[in-house]
């Protein structure tokens, strides 16, 4: 019969289609328990999990949908077809990338977006896939948490550092954007200087103050003031400005030792008057200071005293 016909002929084409590893495309007519049911001119099965890369919650809106899905299982004795459209979007998507990363080259900059952000860093949309700025590409300066300087969201530009065409990953940077802060401190800083700053981060064995272009030291708790400071955090604030002294640069090792209480002048003066011992006598050196005499309650005093001395009472 031309029923008959039809009907083998659709399996033939199947066949061929699976054999060939190509996506099939059918028509989405029913949704039942686990995933729905696509006439691909038999029916086909296509598991809920397998719809899409995401989760999908509604599945009857993809009835009357035309779609394309690769053969996961077919079996023809027992007329089961079993669809996968999650492995044909894949495909899709890993072709595209594959072209994206033919064009990208290593050294180019990319305007992107902020699309996550992770404890080792945050990965950006640069129009065609997600790269990853290292928690230590973010910035010049030392960052702890990358939510401290971007936001999902966040308009950013970047470097490209390294791609991997075979686990399809790309290596961005921020802040190679961005000049090195650490060329110019050099050139216009060193040991000794008393400068303006901007406290960054405030933690508990001292603060971060930000210098120059960008360049970040640190200011330890027992530098923040001549008197003894038990909360950094009560002592300084964010943003707050200052004034520091650079006490150590290594410019190989990019780090600066910063000090808040030695930018003031007069800071000896205020620690060698502290190690003084205090005292509540004004009488001189090697003095023996004289008693405060009371005219009448001291005369009487001294002549119990001597009569006392006489009578031979307190002699050794």
């Amino acid at each position: 019969s031309v029923k008959r016909a039809v009907y083998e002929k659709a399996w033939g084409d199947i066949q061929e289609i699976s054999d060939s590893n190509k996506s099939i495309k059918g028509t989405v007519i029913e949704s039942v328990k686990g995933g729905l049911i696509v006439d691909i001119g038999v029916r086909g099965f296509l598991p809920a999990s397998l719809i899409d890369v995401r989760r999908v919650k509604e599945l009857t809106s993809y009835i009357g949908e035309e779609i394309e899905a690769k053969i996961l299982e077919l079996d023809r004795q027992r007329n089961n077809i079993v669809l996968s459209r999650k492995a044909h979007l894949e495909e899709e998507m890993s072709e595209e990338r594959q072209g994206f990363l033919d064009d990208l080259q290593v050294g180019d900059v990319k305007e992107g977006k902020i699309s996550s952000i992770v404890s080792f860093g945050a990965f950006v949309d640069i129009g065609g896939m997600d790269g990853l700025v290292h928690v230590s590409e973010l910035s010049w300066r030392h960052v702890e948490n990358p939510n401290e300087i971007v936001k999902v969201g966040d308009p950013v530009t970047v470097k490209v550092l390294e791609i991997d065409n075979d686990k399809e990953r790309i290596s961005l940077s921020i802040k190679q954007v961005n000049e090195d802060p650490w060329l110019d401190f050099e050139l216009h800083y060193k040991e000794e200087d008393i400068v303006d700053g901007e406290v960054t981060k405030v933690v508990p064995f001292g603060a971060f103050v930000t210098i120059g272009k960008g360049v970040e030291g640190l200011v330890h708790v027992s530098e923040i003031s001549p008197e003894k400071v038990d909360s950094p955090e009560l002592a300084l604030a964010l943003g707050q400005k200052v004034k520091i002294k650079i006490t150590e640069l290594d410019i190989e090792k990019r780090r600066v030792n910063l000090s808040i209480k030695k930018a003031d002048p007069n800071w000896k003066e205020i620690e060698e008057s502290k190690e003084k011992p205090k005292t509540h006598s004004s009488s001189s050196d090697g003095e023996t200071p004289k008693r405060q005499t009371v005219e009448g309650v001291d005369e009487s005093l001294e002549n119990i005293l001597q009569e006392l001395k006489e009578r031979g009472i307190g002699n050794s």
